[in-house]
């Protein structure tokens, strides 16, 4: 992953989405994406998680499809 602010729109649950942004300094620590998408649970029902491996993981509870688009990454 490139570094710097990663953007875009996340779409879960009933076609609900949300705008995602964080600050990715280091390529290795995810957790500010993270952060960002589990900020937005209550609208999307999407909860992100990150293992051992540093690996993130995207779940919707309900089993609702997962949209990701408009990514970019600006900066850095």
């Amino acid at each position: 992953m490139r570094l710097g602010n990663v953007s875009f729109n996340l779409t879960g649950k009933d076609g609900a989405s949300a705008a995602i942004s964080a600050n990715v300094s280091d390529k290795t620590d995810l957790s500010s994406v993270r952060d960002a998408i589990n900020a937005k649970t209550s609208t999307t029902g999407i909860t992100a998680k990150i293992d051992d491996k540093g690996s993130m993981t995207l779940e919707a509870k309900d089993g609702s499809n997962i949209g990701i688009d408009t990514f970019a990454v600006a900066g850095a």
